[in-house]
């Protein structure tokens, strides 16, 4: 008789044992899960991703087209380099940023709102401008409204190099050589706003546009910190 107990204790112990290493089978697999660290922190109306609607937390990678819908808004984080925040019908290709330390944007229409956290070669275009960070600070945050004459670009925080493409380069009378019509430019959470069209970068002194203000930076900032 106590064998047979001795038995039964131990066969329920097996038992035990294994239903428990079961579990945290399972466990380690569920914990094991995608984590998508590209992707839409936000999203308050609609968006597409190369033409297809997508809901809010979608993956994002190098090479996508992003497109906000009418009256939405887009909060999108690329791990390890920037936070950037889509006004309403906007289209922004993320032309390639697999490589952090290089990296290229494409602003085709609308506005948004870049926070870049990561020091290296980094620059937004639009059909008008060129956009580069610069400088050693620990983020550059600009907005850029890309209107039907120009680009308003308005810079909070950092320190940016704006090119204008379309001008015609400035030609020095005395060497006769040609330089691209650009300007650098440095602020400290204090908007600096100006003007790129076909033939100049100028300051503004009235932004034409609705500039993001300190909240929105700082929702961006919390976002950008999440795991």
């Amino acid at each position: 008789m106590p064998n047979k107990i001795l038995l039964f204790l131990m066969a329920f112990l097996i038992f035990v044992t294994s239903v428990d290493a079961e579990a945290r089978r399972k466990k380690r697999r569920r914990s094991k899960g995608v984590v998508i660290v590209n992707q839409i922190l936000k999203l308050s109306g609609t968006m597409s991703i190369d033409g297809k609607d997508v809901p809010e937390f979608s993956g994002v990678k190098e090479g996508n087209l992003l497109e906000t819908g009418e009256k939405s808004y887009a909060t999108v984080r690329i791990a390890g380099l920037l936070i950037l925040k889509m006004s309403p019908q906007t289209q922004l290709k993320l032309t390639k940023f697999m490589n952090r330390d290089n990296t290229k944007f494409e602003l085709l229409k609308g506005e948004v709102l870049f926070i870049f956290k990561r020091l290296g070669t980094h620059e937004v275009l639009t059909p008008k401008s060129k956009i580069i960070p610069i400088g050693n600070f620990a983020s550059n945050t600009f907005f850029i409204s890309n209107l039907t004459d120009g680009d308003e670009i308005a810079l909070w925080d950092g320190k940016i190099q704006v090119s204008s493409l379309k001008a015609p380069p400035v030609v020095n009378p005395e060497t006769k050589e040609e330089t691209k019509v650009e300007k650098a430019f440095t602020s400290q959470k204090n908007y600096i706003d100006f003007f790129v069209d076909d033939e100049s970068i100028e300051e503004e002194k009235e932004s034409t546009a609705t500039l993001p203000d300190i909240r929105v930076m700082q929702e961006l900032e919390s976002l950008y910190a999440l795991p």
